[in-house]
């Protein structure tokens, strides 16, 4: 990552920090007693207020477009109005709320379309599907996204499931991401148990495997289930 492209990352992340804050109403109320914040403080907040309202109509309009493909008779049309779809539903718009980047918001339509989906999947594992997402950024979705492909892409798979964390890793150094990000991002997809490390006499090119469930957790952000 060039240095003008990192300035550009860091003044984002500063302008939605600061929009997210003034946004807050103690903020808000301690800000208008000065007369130089109170101007800024509204500032931010409304532009807060602004993002946060075009990324919940962008999550609506991709859900409902990606619903469309699904075979009405596959949906329970019910599930939002039940006690545990609410809250769920919920989940995922505070989470959008939270973070509206393009690649969260994409993965999290998935996600609402295949919710609603009927399946064997039960309501407390759907409830998971949406806590893991929340917790994960862009760039470990992309982590996870290489690891799939790694192990789909192996001839023993699906009896193995492994991948090379080395490897991995190293293609993401090279497309610029710090060393120290790849190495949280492992961390972080274990600690969800989305991955884990290999246990037992070690295969060529393994070092990890994706869990069951990190790859149904993957296959339900990342395709609608038609």
């Amino acid at each position: 990552m060039d240095g003008s492209n990192l300035i550009k990352k860091v003044d984002s992340y500063s302008y939605d920090f600061l929009s997210k804050l003034f946004s807050m109403p103690k903020v808000q109320a301690v800000a208008q007693l000065c007369p130089g914040l109170a101007a800024v403080a509204t500032y931010f907040a409304s532009r807060h207020a602004k993002d946060s309202e075009e990324a919940i109509i962008n999550l609506i309009h991709l859900v409902n477009s990606k619903v469309q493909s699904v075979d009405r008779k596959k949906l329970d049309k019910d599930f939002f109005d039940t006690s545990d779809g609410r809250r769920i539903v919920a989940r995922v718009f505070m989470s959008i709320l939270n973070d509206n980047r393009k690649e969260k918001v994409e993965a999290m339509a998935n996600l609402a379309v295949n919710l609603q989906v009927k399946s064997s999947v039960s309501v407390d594992e759907k409830e998971l599907f949406v806590t893991t997402l929340d917790s994960l950024n862009p760039v470990q979705l992309a982590i996870l996204d290489s690891a799939v492909a790694f192990m789909r892409a192996r001839k023993d798979y699906p009896a193995s499931r492994g991948f090379s964390w080395e490897k991995i890793a190293n293609e993401f150094i090279g497309k610029g991401v710090n060393k120290v990000i790849v190495s949280q991002s492992l961390r972080i997809l274990q600690s969800n148990w989305i991955i884990n490390e290999w246990s037992g006499i070690q295969p060529e090119n393994t070092t990890h495997v994706v869990t069951d469930y990190g790859e149904l957790f993957y296959d339900h952000i990342t395709k609608v289930y038609v």
